[in-house]
């Protein structure tokens, strides 16, 4: 663009200088034409025959030469005046013709410097959309990897605190204890006596427990449904590494004395059962649940003679806990 505008001051001032210089060129011949009349005039007056002749065509005569001489004079000077003074317009049309150029040509370079720089401002506007984008993208996958991180971080503490919580609770668990066989002569029953254990290492509060005791065919039906009667016992609080005894007693009238040996050793397809469950709550007052079932019997104690040593089974049913 500034090439081509600079080619086209170039061609405006050479039809500057030419249009002058034709224009210089058109005065002077009409000078010189106006010269060689005076001329023509001057040689009349001096040969009366060629004035003859040129009178004849001429409006005017003309009888004075030294006015024919201080008139071509006055012409020539005025014709010198006029030439210098094209020649001082031409010169002046050239320096202005130069300036115009010179001012256009550091308009055109302004303008190209112009150009160039929002060019070079729009590269770096894109540029620093570029770097915008990428930082905007950088942001949002770190605020993505920090929303992850403290996901991650809560899971992390949740799944620590239940790790603790699971470690630290209190839980409870039924052993197989002792009992009591029917004796009718010292008003005793049949009655069995597991141990509760608090194995975990907090302590259990509002623990209590119901248990049932029966003498059941064995071994016992699948579908057999462990019924309760709900009635409750104790409400205390069972510490660490800690037990205590439960009790359950066969209701009803007292076993034939000779059935009692046969139930103890549990020899003709009954046994003594027992099942019940324990409530409470550990230390972070979450409620748990233990079931069990045992069936016990007695064997002879061989270190004492007529004694007997309490044994028992855990059933395949009904022993389990949260």
């Amino acid at each position: 663009m500034t090439r081509n505008l600079f080619k086209l001051l170039m061609i405006t001032l050479l039809l500057g200088s030419v249009c002058s210089a034709a224009q210089s060129q058109e005065t002077l011949q009409t000078s010189l034409k106006a010269n060689h009349l005076l001329q023509a005039r001057s040689s009349t007056n001096q040969d009366p025959t060629a004035y003859d002749q040129h009178a004849r065509f001429s409006p005017a005569v003309i009888t004075d030469k030294s006015g024919i001489t201080s008139e071509q004079s006055s012409l020539d000077q005025k014709l010198v005046k006029f030439t210098l003074y094209l020649v001082i317009i031409g010169f002046l049309q050239l320096i202005v013709f130069i300036g115009q150029l010179i001012v256009f040509g550091k308009q055109a370079l302004r303008l190209r410097q112009t150009v160039e720089a929002a060019g070079q401002q729009s590269l770096d506007m894109q540029h620093s959309i570029e770097i915008s984008t990428r930082a905007a993208t950088a942001m949002e996958r770190l605020a993505d990897a920090s929303t992850t991180s403290s996901r991650a971080a809560t899971d992390s503490v949740a799944m620590l605190r239940e790790r603790t919580a699971a470690q630290s609770r209190a839980y409870l668990t039924v052993v197989i204890g002792g009992g009591t066989y029917q004796d009718r002569a010292n008003n005793l029953r049949f009655e069995v006596k597991p141990l509760v254990v608090n194995t975990g290492q907090t302590p259990a509060h509002n623990v209590r427990y119901q248990a049932v005791c029966q003498v059941l065919p064995h071994p016992l039906d699948n579908g057999f449904g462990f019924p309760m009667r709900n009635i409750w016992h104790g409400n205390g609080v069972l510490g660490p590494q800690q037990n205590f005894i439960l009790s359950a007693i066969i209701e009803g009238p007292y076993f034939p004395d000779d059935d009692v040996p046969v139930i103890m050793r549990g020899s003709d397809g009954r046994r003594l059962y027992i099942w019940g469950e324990v409530t409470y709550e550990d230390v972070y007052r979450l409620p748990h649940r233990t079931r069990f079932c045992h069936t016990i019997h007695w064997l002879p104690d061989r270190r004492n003679p007529g004694e007997y040593v309490v044994a028992g089974y855990y059933s395949d049913n009904h022993n389990d806990a949260d």
